[in-house]
């Protein structure tokens, strides 16, 4: 016991509560607990127990003390059962009884997202690292017996935050998705990796870095078909062309206006934002295993009736990708619906939780004031943590990009006649300017060489020539007016 308690209180002379994320001393879910063991002289068998099974994470840190973990004998199990006051898991969730004390129900009615149980008598919290932290601190400041599951699934959920912490930045990742039409960068390999982990986040990388491929990659190594893209209109093609390209034999339909002209039944199904609410019910009956939501910002109104459609549609698929690279436009509001529909706001401690940690709401006379934007670093780390959020930025992977890319995106216009006339006007005049230039190319083919580019300098000056060159701008500019009204 003496050398468990040495441990012990050597990594809480080291720890500053995990303000610093120095590495030093306990984590942010052990600190609370390691803190109160380390002050305490005797130790009960279960506190005997979680100390032993916490330290096993500190080798590194003990062997600089000295102390060999490998060492230090392992507690005798504590009887089944726990005492009046205990901490233990329930299924999903962590359960907190204790008998009825009206100073321990107004503590627990701080604990995130906390509901009573009638039947059991028990207080039920998110087995979130949220939840975790805040019951593993309530227990140890109201001397709560601590089930040993209730460590190891703390201790699980820590490892599995900073691996999701170090993946979401990561430029690279080794993983081979074998049978795609191309080669993806090593960034966007992590990218993949990432996805496939957590299965229902923001892909949110710079623009330009291939958001689209990461994502169309990710459904190709789940196999998730059939999948739904959600898109702005405008991008509808270059979704089919990129599918198209990245998976092949894969079935690709766009679907267009509200009665949905297209084929439902295709592996890959794309729809634009504005028609989803008119073809909600044939899309609900699929069963959809992926749902995309690209420019997913487009849903930051909860109220709007595409937001609301596109979470009907979101629920219970397994994989839910928000491609974006401007999640939050303006403030942390902008996120609860996204949060929601992606069924993550629970990992982040649920909607009122979020709105007063990161909105700064306050009531007014009018309602809820949600409009301000506090602790944003905090939540960038916390949605990488909990496996929702990823964004490399261009000057990061820079070294992987070419110097300079082009791509083509085909769009759908509404006036296609009137672009195709102007479109053979355009090119009937050219036709002529051409022959023009041929004939009087051939009128002076016999003179000397000094005096053919005499001719065609004194033909170059001439206003009706320079009117020409001119005209041809002209027209240019009109067919491109005419693309863009159609646009």
């Amino acid at each position: 016991m003496d050398q468990l308690q040495s441990a012990v209180r050597f990594l809480a002379s080291r720890c500053d509560g995990a303000v610093d994320l120095d590495h030093a001393g306990f984590n942010k879910i052990d600190a609370h607990l390691g803190h109160k063991l380390a002050s305490l002289e005797t130790w009960t068998p279960r506190q005997a127990r979680a100390a032993w099974r916490m330290i096993g994470k500190y080798r590194g840190q003990l062997a600089e003390a000295g102390i060999d973990c490998d060492q230090i004998p392992e507690p005798p199990k504590p009887e089944n059962g726990g005492g009046p006051r205990r901490l233990a898991l329930d299924g999903s969730r962590i359960a907190v009884s204790f008998p009825y004390d009206p100073a321990l129900v107004s503590a627990v009615r701080n604990l995130p997202s906390r509901k009573f149980d009638g039947a059991t008598k028990q207080w039920l919290v998110p087995a979130t690292l949220d939840g975790f932290e805040a019951a593993l601190k309530f227990a140890v400041a109201h001397n709560f017996d601590i089930d040993e599951a209730v460590i190891e699934k703390a201790a699980t959920l820590m490892a599995g935050r900073e691996e999701n912490l170090n993946l979401s930045r990561a430029e690279e990742a080794e993983d081979e998705i074998s049978g795609l039409s191309g080669e993806l960068r090593p960034f966007q390999k992590a990218g993949v990796s990432y996805a496939l982990k957590n299965k229902r986040a923001f892909i949110a990388d710079e623009m330009g870095l291939g958001k689209t491929v990461e994502a169309l990659a990710t459904i190709y190594a789940a196999q998730a078909y059939p999948a739904l893209i959600v898109c702005p209109a405008s991008l509808k093609l270059n979704w089919q062309r990129e599918a198209r390209k990245w998976l092949p034999g894969k079935s690709v339909s766009v679907l267009n206006g509200k009665n949905g002209d297209g084929d439902f039944q295709a592996d890959i199904v794309i729809i634009n934002y504005d028609v989803l609410k008119k073809n909600l019910e044939p899309l609900k009956a699929r069963d959809f295993k992926a749902v995309i939501a690209d420019e997913s910002h487009f849903a930051k109104n909860y109220k709007a009736q595409r937001t609301q459609a596109l979470k009907a549609l979101c629920a219970n698929r397994e994989y839910r990708l928000f491609l974006t690279g401007t999640p939050l436009l303006n403030r942390p509001q902008e996120l609860l619906s996204q949060l929601g529909a992606m069924g993550r706001l629970n990992d982040l401690g649920g909607f009122w939780p979020f709105a007063k940690r990161y909105c700064n709401a306050y009531q007014t006379r009018f309602g809820w004031d949600m409009s301000g934007a506090a602790h944003l670093d905090e939540l960038n780390e916390k949605m990488r943590a909990v496996g929702c959020y990823i964004r490399r930025n261009k000057k990061d992977v820079l070294k992987e990009l070419p110097a300079k890319q082009r791509a083509e995106v085909p769009m759908q216009i509404s006036n296609r006649a009137e672009y195709q006339r102007a479109e053979r006007e355009l090119i009937g005049w050219l036709r002529d300017r051409a022959t023009q230039n041929k004939a009087f190319l051939e009128s002076i083919k016999d003179l000397p060489e000094a005096e053919q580019k005499a001719a065609k300098e004194a033909r170059a000056d001439d206003a009706a020539e320079r009117a020409q060159r001119a005209e041809r701008l002209v027209k240019i500019e009109a067919l491109k007016q005419v693309s863009t009204r159609g646009k």
